[in-house]
This record gives C-alpha cells, sequence and structure tokens, in this order.
C-alpha cells in the first residue's frame, strides 16, 4: 500500500460549558434560533478568510459549514485550519532566548506587517467590498496566538509567515 500525504491540516475542537454555549456573547447572529448563531471564533475566522481575504490569519481549510462545524446537542464547534509547521512566535522567541541570539530584524517587521494587516482587516473589512463589515477585536493576543505558517511566495520569501490565530 502506498500512502501519499497531500497536506497537513490542524484540527481545534472546542467543547463549552452550557454556561458558555447560552452566552449570546460568544456567538455571531440570531442566537435565539440555533441554526443562525455561530461560535464568534468560527465566524471571526470565516469572515477574515473569505469576506476580507487576509492572508494574515490562519487560514480555514474548508468554507463554515454550520451541519460539518457546529453540534449544538453536545455545545461543540471544531474548525479544519492550515497547519502552521513552524510552531508559534511563543517558540520562535524561546529558541532565540535558549541559545542567547536576537531574532533578525527583518523578521521582526515581518511580524509587524502580519499584526498590521490583521488589524486592518479586523477593523475594515475588505476596504473595497460593497456591505456591511462588523469590525473585530481580538481578545488574546499574545505570542503564543500567533503562529508561523510555511514561507509565503511574495512577502518575506526568507522567513514563516505569521498568521493570527485563535480570534
Amino acid at each position: 500500500m502506498l500512502l501519499i500525504v497531500t497536506q497537513r491540516v490542524f484540527r481545534k475542537d472546542v467543547l463549552w460549558t452550557t454556561d458558555d454555549w447560552s452566552d449570546a456573547r460568544k456567538f455571531d447572529g440570531d442566537v435565539r434560533h440555533k441554526e443562525q448563531k455561530t461560535p464568534w471564533e468560527l465566524a471571526c475566522h470565516d469572515a477574515l478568510n473569505t469576506e476580507a481575504g487576509c492572508e494574515s490569519v490562519v487560514r480555514m481549510r474548508e468554507p463554515l459549514n454550520r451541519n460539518r462545524h457546529i453540534n449544538d446537542a453536545q455545545m461543540t464547534f471544531k474548525m479544519y485550519l492550515e497547519f502552521c509547521s513552524h510552531g508559534s512566535l511563543q517558540d520562535l522567541i524561546g529558541n532565540h532566548q535558549a541559545s542567547s541570539t536576537r531574532i533578525p530584524e527583518s523578521m521582526v517587521w515581518n511580524v509587524a506587517e502580519c499584526l498590521s494587516d490583521c488589524g486592518n482587516a479586523m477593523y475594515d473589512g475588505d476596504r473595497n467590498a460593497i456591505g456591511h463589515w462588523d469590525q473585530m477585536v481580538h481578545r488574546d493576543l499574545k505570542p503564543l496566538n500567533v503562529f508561523l505558517a510555511a514561507n509565503h511566495p511574495r512577502r518575506w520569501r526568507h522567513f514563516p509567515q505569521p498568521v493570527l490565530g485563535d480570534l
């Protein structure tokens, strides 16, 4: 048997308590109707990936499908995200601290550009699109939630691409 790996995917499973699943602040959409409510993290990733086209956010590997991603009876949702093979910014910082070396200045600018792109996308969405955009706030921005994906083909090609996750 020949086994060929064509892509790697990270699956995030989230199990909430009854209190969390009942908290309207954690959902997008009309929370009075379960078929219209979507956990914020899932809704934000989907909007930033599809509507805003933001390349600096961890990409979902498939479009949002309520029946596939959300289980109201078990109070769970799952996300299929790009696998970030270079770990997190926290890992990078720790590795450089352990070896007493500095992170290259270009990598610092790479991360700054990523975070700036994400901030703009969360604030404005796609500036070229016509329609309403609900602004977003990342409430847990820290090095552990900045992941390092494969190198971008056009920007900072010599470094992993920082992407923001855990929205």
